[in-house]
């Protein structure tokens, strides 16, 4: 293979992967189609066969890393989590790009990939914030990742108005309190 053409084979592969994460967060799994996601990245569709080798292969490469571990402890004070998740939750954007939270709450029912994508989102989510936390550890990152994949499915899946743009200083101030709660729960 010469140099160019790992080159063109690099980008080729690339642009399937930015393509298959837009079409996995707008869709999930099960509805993506392979014909859609070659269409967006404006190649052959054989080619996420030759280079994936199923669209369940694309999956664990387009959007499986984002909840791989990746090594890096949780840092910083357990108080300061009402503002971060905060922060993380109003910030998100809901423009056609990749979202991996929306990924996953539309791609966790699959039969396909459901069980894995479970299985990584409770090792590399739920697990290493429950040890960070100490004490009721589990159910304090359960109850905290609930209302942030709570907020994502009403306002990211199913699209219904959570008031973030008239009413944002409330919901905010709402956030807050009901993760510090959380934090601070015995």
């Amino acid at each position: 293979m010469t140099q160019s053409s790992k080159r063109n084979s690099d980008d080729t592969k690339k642009a399937i992967i930015q393509a298959a994460r837009i079409i996995f967060t707008r869709h999930g799994y099960d509805a993506a189609s392979t014909r859609d996601i070659a269409a967006k990245a404006g190649v052959n569709i054989a080619l996420i066969n030759r280079y994936f080798g199923s669209k369940e292969g694309l999956f664990d490469q387009a959007v499986m890393p984002a909840f791989a571990p990746d090594g890096s402890p949780m840092i910083g004070d357990p108080k300061d989590l009402p503002e971060v998740f905060v922060a993380m939750m109003l910030k998100k954007s809901h423009k056609d790009e990749f979202d991996p939270l929306r990924a996953a709450l539309k791609s966790a029912s699959s039969d396909v990939v459901g069980k894995k994508l479970r299985k990584a989102l409770d090792a590399n989510l739920i697990e290493p914030f429950a040890e960070w936390m100490g004490k009721d550890g589990r159910q304090k990152a359960v109850a905290m990742w609930s209302t942030v994949l709570g907020y994502e499915m009403l306002n990211g899946v199913l699209g219904m108005s959570t008031g973030t743009k008239t009413r944002k200083d409330e919901l905010e101030a709402l956030l807050h309190a009901s993760f510090k709660a959380v934090v601070d729960a015995h």
